[in-house]
């Protein structure tokens, strides 16, 4: 009987074995060409300098793969650039900045963007700017470099892009959550959630604080590439010093939802236009 007790955890972990997912390893691969449509929504709340701010509106945006890359050091090139949209701040209505400027992020095979052609600039009015807040919305999740599978975690802890020309230290859980089979496409998803600290300038002062941030993303698994994401980012930022002289901002909630509207494959030796 000994002999039968100790055999059956041995039987049970070779039936779970089998019947487990197989190991994915999660890759942002896509071809020279890929060019994305994304429609962005975003909206939120926020107390700064003392004015409650309701905020919400929509843009559009097109992404570019300029270059591959293997290597998971190595950057791969990609252009860009917002087309076009709207953002009310209360009853005001302020267009996206850098609506048909494209910007040059590069981003290395494991998902890190490393660098960018043009530091963004702060809003003077509220402190917040929503077109660095949906560039940070693909930046915040980096890939595992070993194999992982659904249900897995890993820490995503890791040097950031900043927007506005700098790198931060984001602390982070991420986790494979599910994997779908999709008719001839299969796509899968993954959270992120920890904090980063975040600096803005307003009226010529500098606010500091910490940011802290849920993420969900839908990738197809064949190149990485993003279907659909979910952010939410909340927390306070205020300067120091005397108790009159101080600023302060409290993001309460600032959401912000990307999603596909239609991929192609553009023929890198021909003309850029990422307005067509």
């Amino acid at each position: 009987m000994r002999a039968i007790h100790r055999a059956l955890p041995l039987l049970a972990v070779a039936l779970l074995s089998v019947a487990a997912p197989g190991a994915e390893t999660l890759r942002f691969q896509p071809p020279v060409g890929y060019s994305q449509d994304f429609e962005v929504e975003v909206s939120g709340a926020a107390v700064a300098r003392g004015d409650y701010i309701q905020f919400h509106g929509n843009m559009a945006m097109n992404q570019t793969v300029q270059g591959e890359s293997t290597d998971l050091a190595q950057p791969i090139p990609i252009e860009v650039t917002i087309l076009d949209g709207e953002i009310y701040y209360n009853d005001k209505m302020k267009p996206p900045r850098y609506i048909g400027d494209p910007l040059a992020p590069e981003r290395t095979p494991l998902g890190q963007i490393t660098s960018v052609s043009e530091q963004l600039d702060d809003d003077d009015e509220t402190g917040i700017d929503v077109t660095a807040a949906v560039l940070y919305a693909s930046s915040l999740l980096v890939f595992p470099e070993r194999e992982t599978r659904p249900g897995a975690t890993w820490d995503g802890s890791h040097d950031a892009f900043d927007p506005y020309g700098d790198y931060v230290p984001v602390t982070a859980e991420n986790r494979f959550a599910d994997m779908l089979e999709l008719g001839d496409e299969t796509l899968i998803q993954v959270d992120s959630e920890g904090r980063f600290p975040y600096h803005t300038e307003i009226d010529e002062r500098t606010l500091q604080g910490t940011l802290q941030y849920y993420l969900e993303m839908t990738l197809d698994r064949a190149t990485g590439t993003l279907r659909d994401a979910k952010l939410k980012l909340y927390g306070e930022l205020s300067t120091s010093g005397p108790i009159g002289m101080r600023i302060s901002i409290q993001v309460r909630e600032l959401n912000v939802h990307i999603k596909q509207t239609e991929a192609r494959i553009l023929d890198p030796e021909a003309p850029s236009d990422s307005s067509e």
